[in-house]
């Protein structure tokens, strides 16, 4: 196979096309430098092309979100291709491989002199001491897990932190602990015996207890719930229960972006109020959440942050909210910067979207609560078994069992209507009852079918900016602009509501509704529309950090006018305050009236309006999954209007996410979640 290999075609759905074609073209010389680095190490020239197919499926998959790929299950390596683009015919057919061709592949791969093997001939583990002696770029695992060797080292470092970490700590003793948990979160529903009068309540709040009291007799806690499932609730009245149990601890808050962060900042302040403990613990409660990057350190031009295994964080318990967003290495070194003695709790949703990048982290480590990765507190029977796929009996002796909770009740929605009860079908996958609850206009949500070109379309969306363009108005006209209140409304209004498109480009995409509705924006605040990209009430979401301006990813601003004319982005501080930047000293950002899902992770807002594409180049929406959905559905916390045809909408629903990994494997899980296809 001298020729180059077959090239991947344009991904018009993809969230960046130029990224996309990136990937394609690194996998390509990739592959090519595994098959010359291959002949001239001595590698039977018969395998170079093998080896050569291996390593771009291996690198294109990496791209694509996975951290490995199964050389054994060609389901996978095709899922791999497939996730990113769809396959030209000559490489679809070099995908449809018999089990012979893929254990000649894997013989091809176990003789490279480009590949190490975590385990040799007789099943017995190489130790990673002796792969990094003998460094090759890629890694065989698991009898047929191919990995860039970056991966595999991410994957087993965070594996061996977290099973180190997954043991009994206990803060304070039994009968204080016990008192205190007593006090704020109630009776436990064993207490108050059989009574029929029994609160539901009591239940709920078993919970958020169970999780509070992992918190604080293990190392490691794990906390996955929906929206209002009271994520939030149980991590301060945990830090409430561990101060005053201990007062010396010192505690970490931290979430994957800054917008994330800011969120669990106010959401804690919030919870203050009513948080029945001494004055003198709540002023020990941390009041700054940081990113986690900021967090560890980052630094400029430095792969490896300031705090690390030899530097460890000066911090005894570290709280990550949004943790589904950690993708695989941020993970890996956020426990590795952890002290011996130090505690994690990681606060999710594991149906929600996985991280950007690569890895599927939190869904792993919540399927190592049972085999089926769906169990609650309680310990259910295990959900049915979908299609083909074998679910094993719940069992509490493996991977991190004792140290994952699920919260299954939420406070925000009902389940049996409104945003709840379509988030609860989507989830499930029940696409059928999806489409007749929508059909059927029930309170909070709207359906719309017919998906109009971008520019009718933003002229329908501009209306729910109504309250932010009234707000910009009084500020402007009043001169108000002056002071603090003012620039506080005009982020507040826009807070309330935004437009979430599933893509980035094409006519539903993000960059073009914002275009539309930008230049309807201006045309109702009476603005030149021949003016910069830069003009007064402009949203930005920053999408770089920036340690000197202080601005993370995942910030929104409002440019507006200062009183000499010229624009300043506003952004919100920790104390309900604003501070200002100029724009030609902000890092990359771009205009926010219409974002991604994937970017508005982390945020909630009162109304939304979701925007899927119609269709594409392709003549599928493979972007499109349930977990996409579910994801922006619950962003909302009062209304949703959904743009999309109802095959559209059916297709999403029915297809999952699939990540490939070893993560699951590594933690003890006894089902294989790549070839069961549990974890998304």
């Amino acid at each position: 196979m001298n020729a180059r290999l077959p090239r991947l075609a344009p991904a018009a759905l993809a969230g960046n096309q130029a990224a996309d074609e990136t990937a394609d073209d690194l996998a390509q010389a990739f592959a090519q430098l595994m098959r010359d680095l291959h002949k001239q190490l001595g590698g039977a020239i018969a395998d170079a092309d093998t080896v050569a197919r291996a390593a771009w499926h291996a690198s294109r998959a990496a791209s694509s979100g996975h951290s490995c790929i199964d050389v054994r299950d060609i389901a996978a390596a095709k899922a791999a291709a497939d996730c990113a683009d769809v396959v030209v015919p000559q490489l679809r057919a070099s995908l449809t491989l018999d089990a012979s061709a893929a254990g000649a592949w894997l013989a091809a791969l176990a003789e490279s002199p480009v590949v190490a093997l975590a385990e040799d001939r007789n099943a017995q583990s190489t130790s990673p001491e002796a792969i990094l002696k003998t460094f090759r770029p890629l890694v065989l695992d698991h009898g047929g897990l191919l990995y860039l060797y970056r991966y595999w080292d991410y994957e087993r470092r965070l594996a061996a932190r977290l099973l180190a970490f997954d043991c009994a700590a206990q803060v304070g003793s039994d009968g204080a602990r016990a008192e205190l948990l007593r006090q704020l979160f109630g009776e436990a529903p064993a207490a108050l015996g059989e009574r029929n009068d029994a609160p539901a309540s009591s239940a709920h709040a078993d919970q958020q207890r169970s999780a509070a009291a992992t918190a604080l007799t293990r190392r490691l806690c794990i906390i996955s719930g929906g929206p209002g499932t009271g994520k939030t609730t149980t991590v301060v009245k945990f830090l409430a229960v561990a101060l005053s149990l201990a007062p010396e601890l010192r505690i970490a808050l931290a979430a994957p972006t800054g917008k994330a962060a800011a969120r669990m900042q106010e959401s804690i302040r919030r919870q203050l109020a009513d948080l029945r403990v001494a004055d003198d613990v709540k002023c020990r409660l941390p009041s700054e959440a940081f990113t986690v990057h900021r967090l560890l350190g980052y630094r400029p031009g430095k792969v490896q942050f300031r705090h690390h295994r030899e530097r460890p964080l000066n911090f005894d318990v570290v709280v990550v909210d949004e943790a589904s967003m950690l993708d695989l290495a941020l993970a890996a070194k956020l426990l590795d910067a952890l002290p011996e003695h130090g505690r994690l709790i990681l606060l999710g949703d594991k149906d929600q979207l996985a991280s950007v990048e690569t890895g599927a982290v939190f869904a792993e480590i919540c399927a190592a609560r049972e085999p089926n990765g769906a169990s609650d507190t309680h310990a259910p029977e295990p959900l049915e078994a979908s299609s083909k796929q074998t679910i094993d009996s719940p069992t509490r002796d493996h991977g991190l069992a004792g140290s994952v909770i699920r919260l299954t009740h939420s406070y925000r929605f009902s389940a049996a209507g409104g945003i709840g009860k379509l988030a609860r079908c989507v989830n499930d996958g029940d696409a059928g009852a999806a489409l007749a609850y929508l059909a059927a206009s029930p309170a909070g949500l709207r359906w719309e079918e017919a998906v109009p070109k971008a520019s009718a379309l933003a002229r329908t969306l501009i209306e729910g900016y109504q309250a932010y363009i009234d707000a910009i108005r009084d500020a402007i006209r009043g001169d108000a602009i002056r002071g603090d209140a003012a620039p506080a409304a005009v982020l507040a209004a826009f807070e309330r509501y935004r437009v979430l498109c599933a893509v980035r480009e094409g006519e539903q995409g993000a960059v073009e509704l914002n275009a539309c509705i930008g230049e309807h924006f201006r045309a109702v605040l009476a603005q030149d529309r021949r003016a910069s990209e830069w003009f007064p009430g402009r949203p930005v979401l920053v999408t770089r950090n920036d340690y000197v301006v202080k601005v993370f990813n995942g910030d929104v601003g409002v440019a507006l006018p200062a009183p000499g004319g010229e624009l300043l982005v506003h952004f919100p501080t920790s104390d309900r305050d604003t501070r200002t930047v100029a724009p030609a000293r902000l890092p990359d950002c771009e205009t926010a009236f219409a974002m991604t899902i994937h970017k508005a992770q982390g945020s909630e807002f009162d109304d939304i309006d979701i925007v899927l594409p119609i269709r594409d180049n392709r003549g599928d929406n493979r972007l499109l999954t349930r977990e996409l959905l579910y994801t922006a559905l619950t962003r909302a916390r009062s209304q949703v209007r959904l743009w999309a045809p109802a095959e559209v909408v059916k297709a999403a629903i029915e297809r999952r996410t699939r990540r490939y990994s070893g993560l699951a494997l590594r933690l003890g899980n006894r089902a294989n979640p790549i070839r069961d296809g549990r974890v998304q």
